[in-house]
């Protein structure tokens, strides 16, 4: 994404969609894609027919510590993530996040050795 989008509705309407698509997609495969609202560095790697594409950025680690604690179909957003979602997202997620209770990164079961090293104070909560 490009730094303009960064706040805007279509980024919103992005964070929303990928949020509903690893909701929905959780049962069926064992890695969900992270949503975090910051800038990141994305790019692509093309060599001999094979592509790669590859995310750099303080917000990517983060959201690969947060991926990596969510294990066998759990979904977790990080606060901030909920924070930046409107009344209307925020509803058709069926999500209140006044209700929302976080924890600590390092105090999930199941943590990661290197989330607990890298991300401890996280705020996540469980979807």
């Amino acid at each position: 994404m490009h730094s303009e989008l960064a706040g805007s509705a279509s980024w919103a309407t992005y964070q929303t969609a990928m949020l509903e698509i690893a909701r929905q997609l959780a049962p069926l495969v064992a890695q969900i894609v992270p949503v975090r609202g910051s800038t990141a560095y994305v790019g692509q790697i093309t060599t001999a027919g094979r592509t790669e594409v590859t995310a750099l950025g303080d917000e990517v680690n983060e959201a690969a510590r947060i991926e990596a604690c969510a294990a066998g179909g759990r979904i977790l957003a990080s606060k901030d993530l909920i924070k930046r979602l409107d009344d209307a997202d925020a509803a058709a997620l069926e999500l209140d996040p006044a209700r929302i209770t976080y924890t600590p990164l390092a105090e999930l079961p199941g943590v990661t050795d290197k989330a607990r090293r890298d991300t401890p104070a996280i705020p996540v909560c469980e979807l």
